[in-house]
Parts: structure tokens; C-alpha cells; sequence
């Protein structure tokens, strides 16, 4: 489509919407209308991070409640548009009529899919991320419903990330894969989105747009930071991306995370998935989710489980314990903050730390020649189980990081020893066990047969298979979580031989509900000012007010007439003070001005500069000289004193003015340090 039908029929959408006029609903095919198309990317894993949640202030002023002494995964997120049309969605929250619209084939206004919001009467805040009639899916091609779209507040009650704006419900969800890509351990927290034009797409064979045609930028009732500071949804909302162009959602943002803290260490994939629910018409209804290619760590240790042994005449049996350590690429301090710096981690052996989760039934396990009793640490890479009668006994090792409080649940492993004076029978082990697993997810299990071979059954609670209540189990032994923690809160799954029922074991997993978020105090902040001096309160980009640093209360937005005259005077001397169409070209004539004074600097110093330097030269080119015969020499002189002693801070400020203008300038300054220059940008969703 060419870009001036495209904004044509943008520009007269949103006047039929703001005049009131009805756009009758589509009863055509996909066929007949650009639509978009929403593509699934995987976060980019070199964007990721590991920080600890506790009171986490945010670079957008938002402030994380209830993520205390968690270790979050945080990483940036994209919602791109590579269709043929822009996703547009219009309305008035309050009467929760938000429509998409699409633009025709042909051209002309774009007009209503005739998709109505769903059946949803309660409360328009972060609550109703996790209603049914918001996230449930709506069909697998033309959705029966659109998204539902709520205003994101700072009531910490409802888990909210402070942006006081309108978000679309299901725009995008993350999650957390094992290695292998075949299980999904967690996922993400946000899944509220602002659309807005924020990255164009290179190398897709698209059309980059002007500020001034962009959603968030140019396009008409869209430019209002999705409706800011308007909690009561009674003003024409607008949100949507251009074909070509990505919402970018960066690493820094509230809610912008995965809970890791009782993730088993190890390496995994980070997932991604556009529209998941099915409320945004496009032109493949396909989103699956994608996983990166390159994989995070999350630090820590793991054992190996280790082979049944055995012990035909009841003799003491030695058990060596193998730990892999798993480090993590990139971890932020608290203190730092988002913005802060990163540094590899990796857990040390000396901080490594075994510990006897479980004791056997029978007999007792020793290291390093102590008695160990049940929750006992040691450092010893083997242990010794004495055994106390003839039969199979079972005991359990974990292994945990002691200068890391993660994960919060010590995952183990079960070693087995058969104690017979005959040859052994078959056993089995059930190996990968995580400490904990989150309702919804998955874990993939193991079964070491030894003595033995066939089929391995796998039941939970005594069911074979599993059911919706306790959780299902296939037959490789990936385990799915129920959608409720079960009473008593854990699981017993069991592993039997097909052909030799002596062959079992068993294992008992904690079931644990996703986080809910709670209320935190904000801890004390010092002030700079004083006990008594207000403090400054910013909301968004523009909104600022004073607040009495005691109580809170509002006294004031500062003083209205300094602020115009400065930001007249930025406006002045940036473009002119013009607005629309004009800015860029008087930006234009700023830029060629500044640097045809840079120009004029350097011939300047050119014609200054002798061809032999002598003091003679200096001391009447860089001092003003009395007496002289007239006033053309004095004037002269005075030019070259002036100009002279003015070089250096000239150059310094019109210099930087070029490279603030001009691309290639930023880019030999990249070059001169040997660094690549930086690409794309971040701000609030």
C-alpha cells in the first residue's frame, strides 16, 4: 500500500470516530482488507538480566510492590507488525467500545472489523488481566471478540506499573523454556501493552515513516501517551503500529520480568507469543510461541542423579556425588538499578554445599566419616550409606549455592542401594526433580532403570496419567502442573517398572501458585532539600507536581509562567518555536546554520595560524595593544584577541551541536573510540 493511502484513510477513520459517525461492520473476507499481521519474536537474549526485586524503582518512575527477594529474569520484549495494514484500535474506554479498525484494499477510510469488545462489566484496572472474558481465547481465525483494554493506575493493590494510562490486555505474553525447548517452566508478568509506533523494522522491505505519521508521534488522537492522566475513558482513545514498525517494551519496565526464584539452575530459552488470545484480526491467525536460540543462566548447582548401587553382604556403600555448576551471563545490584551495570556470576566450589534432604528408612548416611542427619550440610563430594537390613532403600541429596539465597527450594536428587545377599532386582529412579513446580507449567521427569529394562508407567497421586486435579503425567514423564495448588499443597508422582512392579520409586513435588503481588512500604528516601523542602513528583514525561515530603500532600506544579519561558526559549532556539510540518524544517536550517559556524571557526583559525609561530605573533595576536595610529588597527586587533580566546569554547559547543545534529558526526565519534554506534531506542509502553 502507498504510504499517503495509508495516512489518508488513518486521518479518516479517526474523524469519523471523533464526529460520532458509525462505520458499519465488515461482512467481507480477509481478502478484501490490508490486514496486519503480528509476528512472535523471542526476547533477545543478550538484552537479559538477573536482578533481585526489592522495592524496585523503575528508569519509567513506577515502583514494583510485592517483588521482595525475588531474583527476577528481566529482558527487553517486542510486538512487531509485519502485515500489510496497521492494527488500529479506537473508542472510548469508558463505554468499552474499543473497535479495530482495517483499511480496505482498494483505500480510502479505514473502517470497523465489527469486532465488539467482550462481555466484561467489572472494573477497568490491572484486574482484569486475569479475567476469563478478557485472556480466554476468542476462536482460531476472525476473533468472536476483541481485546479488552484497561487503565493501568499506580494503586499497588492491583499490581499496577504506574504508567496512568490505557493498556490493550493481551498484546503479548513471555515465558521461560528448559534447554531443550520442550517444557515451559514460567511465565511473564506483564501483560498489559500501549501500542505505539516505537522501532521501525529494517531489512523487510518496508517504508519508513516520518515522526509525523506514527502512532505515539504524528497519527491523529494517538498522541496522548495512550490517553495519560485520563483515568475516567471519556476521550477518544487511539492505539495501534504500522506495518513495519514494533512496539518495543525495554528490560527496565515494571512488570517486564520472569520469576526465577525457585527455578532449578541451569540453562533455558525465553518465549515469546503475540496476540495469544486471538482478539487482533490479521492475515495469519498463526502465532505460536518462539523461542530464542541462544540461551540464560540461571546460576546455581545441580546434581547428577546417581546409579542404584548395590551391597550383596550389607557392607557400608560409597556414593559419589556429581554437581554441575550453571553460571549466569549478566546480573544487576538493587543498588545500581536497571540502568546500572551488569557482571557475569558464577557459583564457587567453595561456596558449594550438599545438604541430606531425605534420610533413608533404614541404616544411615555418613560424609566425610559424620553421621548426617536429616536437613545436615557438608561439603564432601561422596557419601557413605551404612545399611541397617536387607531390602531397597532410598535416600535423598540436594546441592545449593550458600553465597545465593536461590532457588528458595533446594532441588535433589534420590540415590538408591539394594542390600541382598542374591543378585539385585530391578530398580528404578526418578531423576530431574525440581523443588517446586508453578500451576500451569511443566517439568520433564526421568526414570533410571537399573537391573531391569521395558516400559516405565508414571501415575500421580495413584492415578496413572494423572488428572486435571492433581496434574497430568505422559508417558516420557513430562509433568503438567493443575490449574490450582491441590490440597496439601504437593503432588506424589510414581514411576513402576511395566514388567517388574518391584521396580518403583517415588517423589513428592510442591505445587506453588504464580506470585500475587502486595503491598510494600517504600523504604525512606534522603533528601537532598531537607526534611522540609518539597520534593518534585514526575508522572510521565510531562506531569510534574511538589509534594510535602511528610505527607504527600500536593502543593503545587512550581511556578507555570518560569516554565513556559524556558521551554519558549528551548523551543526558540531548536526549531524557531514553529510546531507541525514546519518544526523539521526550521530544525533543518538550525542544523546547517550551526554547522556552516563551524565552517566559519575553522577557516577562521586557518587564516589566524602563521606560518611561523613566534612570540612576537602571540603577544599582539593574543593581548590587546594600547596606542595604536587607528581605529581600523585597534579594531583589528580586538577581532583577532577575541577570536582567539573564543576558539576553544566555540568549537567545544558547536561541535557537539553537529553530532547532536547529524548522524555520520555521532558516527565518527563511535569511530574515533573504536565502538559501534548505538541503534533503536527505549521509552514507557
Amino acid at each position: 500500500m502507498r504510504r499517503n493511502t495509508l495516512l489518508t484513510a488513518l486521518g479518516g477513520a479517526a474523524a469519523a470516530a471523533a464526529c460520532g459517525i458509525a462505520v458499519p461492520a465488515l461482512n467481507a473476507g480477509p481478502g478484501d482488507y490490508d490486514l496486519p499481521d503480528l509476528v512472535s519474536t523471542a526476547p533477545p537474549v543478550s538484552t537479559a538480566y538477573l536482578m533481585e526485586g526489592s522495592f524496585v524503582h523503575n528508569a519509567d518512575g513506577s515502583v514494583e510492590q510485592g517483588a521482595e527477594g525475588r531474583l527476577l529474569l528481566r529482558f527487553d520484549g517486542y510486538v512487531n507488525n509485519e502485515g500489510d495494514g496497521p492494527v488500529d484500535f479506537q473508542g472510548t474506554p469508558k463505554n468499552r467500545n474499543m473497535t479495530q479498525y482495517v483499511q480496505p484494499s482498494g483505500g480510502g477510510p479505514m473502517v470497523s472489523a465489527g469486532i465488539a469488545q467482550p462481555s466484561y462489566g467489572g472494573p477497568l484496572d490491572n484486574q482484569a488481566e486475569h479475567n476469563a472474558a478478557c485472556i480466554t481465547r476468542a476462536g482460531s481465525a476472525k476473533p468472536l471478540n476483541g481485546p479488552c483494554f484497561i487503565y493501568s493506575t499506580t494503586d499497588s493493590e492491583a499490581a499496577s506499573d504506574g504508567h496512568n494510562h490505557w493498556h490493550m490486555v493481551g498484546a503479548a505474553e513471555y515465558s521461560l523454556w528448559n534447554e531443550a525447548g520442550t517444557a515451559e517452566i514460567g511465565d511473564g508478568q506483564k501483560v498489559g501493552f500501549c501500542l505505539q509506533d516505537s522501532e521501525f523494522i529494517p531489512n523487510r522491505g518496508f517504508t519508513e515513516l516520518t515522526t509525523s505519521q506514527k502512532y505515539g508521534e504524528g497519527v491523529p488522537y494517538s498522541m496522548s501517551f495512550c490517553n495519560q492522566n485520563n483515568q475516567a475513558g471519556d476521550n477518544l482513545l487511539r492505539e495501534g503500529i504500522h506495518p513495519g514498525y514494533r512496539d518495543l517494551y525495554g528490560s527496565n519496565l515494571a512488570w517486564q520480568w520472569i520469576d526465577v526464584s525457585d527455578v532449578t539452575p541451569g540453562r533455558y530459552r525465553l518465549g515469546g507469543q503475540v496476540d495469544p488470545y486471538n482478539r487482533v484480526w490479521e492475515k495469519n491467525e498463526s502465532n505460536p510461541v518462539v523461542r530464542s536460540n541462544d540461551t540464560v543462566g540461571v546460576p546455581g548447582w545441580r546434581l547428577t542423579t546417581p546409579s542404584a548401587a548395590s551391597s550383596p553382604n550389607g557392607a557400608p556403600v560409597t556414593i559419589a556425588l556429581r554437581a554441575t555448576s550453571f553460571s549466569a551471563d549478566r546480573v544487576k545490584q538493587v543498588a545500581g538499578g536497571d540502568g546500572g551495570p551488569s557482571s557475569p556470576y558464577t557459583p564457587s566450589e567453595s561456596d558449594r554445599r550438599f545438604v541430606l534432604l531425605e534420610a533413608p528408612s533404614s541404616g544411615y548416611v555418613s560424609a566425610g566419616g559424620a553421621r548426617l542427619t536429616q536437613g545436615a550440610t557438608f561439603t564432601a563430594t561422596s557419601v557413605t550409606y551404612t545399611p541397617g537390613g536387607k531390602g531397597s532403600f532410598t535416600f535423598k541429596v540436594g546441592v545449593r549455592d550458600a553465597a545465593s539465597a536461590y532457588p528458595l527450594t533446594t532441588p535433589g536428587v534420590t540415590a538408591r542401594v539394594e542390600v541382598s545377599q542374591a543378585s539385585p532386582a530391578p530398580s528404578l529412579v526418578i531423576t530431574d526433580v525440581p523443588g517446586s513446580v508453578q500451576t500451569g507449567m511443566q517439568t520433564d521427569l526421568g526414570a533410571t532403570v537399573t537391573n531391569g529394562s521395558g516400559a516405565v508407567v508414571w501415575s500421580v497421586n495413584g492415578v496413572d496419567g494423572g488428572n486435571t486435579t492433581v496434574g497430568t503425567i505422559n508417558a516420557n514423564g513430562l509433568y503438567t502442573a493443575p490449574a490450582s495448588v491441590p490440597p496439601g499443597g504437593s503432588v506424589t508422582i510414581a514411576a513402576r517398572l511395566a514388567s517388574d512392579a518391584r521396580a518403583t520409586d517415588t517423589v513428592r513435588v510442591t505445587i506453588v501458585a504464580p506470585v500475587t503481588p502486595e503491598p510494600q512500604p517504600v523504604p525512606a528516601v534522603p533528601l537532598p532539600g531537607g526534611a522540609e523542602a518539597p520534593v518534585t513528583a514526575m508522572a510521565g514525561r510531562d506531569g510534574k507536581v511538589l509534594l510535602d515530603p511528610v505527607t504527600g500532600e500536593v502543593l503545587g506544579e512550581g511556578v507555570p509562567e518560569v516554565e513556559a519561558f524556558f521551554s519558549t526559549v528551548e523551543q526558540i532556539h531548536r526549531w524557531f518555536a514553529l510546531g507541525g510540518d514546519g518544526r523539521e524544517g526550521a530544525k533543518a536550517i538550525v542544523d546547517a546554520v550551526n554547522l556552516a559556524f563551524l565552517f566559519l571557526l575553522a577557516t577562521g583559525a586557518f587564516l589566524w595560524w602563521p606560518r611561523k609561530l613566534k612570540w612576537t605573533f602571540v603577544r599582539n595576536n593574543l593581548f590587546f595593544r594600547r596606542n595604536l595610529p587607528t581605529t581600523k588597527a585597534r579594531d583589528y586587533n580586538w577581532h583577532h584577541v577575541l577570536g582567539a580566546w573564543a576558539f576553544v569554547p566555540l568549537v567545544l559547543i558547536v561541535a557537539s551541536g553537529v553530532v547532536m545534529s547529524y548522524p555520520w558526526a555521532s558516527n565518527l565519534v563511535y569511530a574515533a573510540y573504536g565502538e559501534q554506534p548505538e541503534t533503536g531506542g527505549r521509552r514507557p509502553p
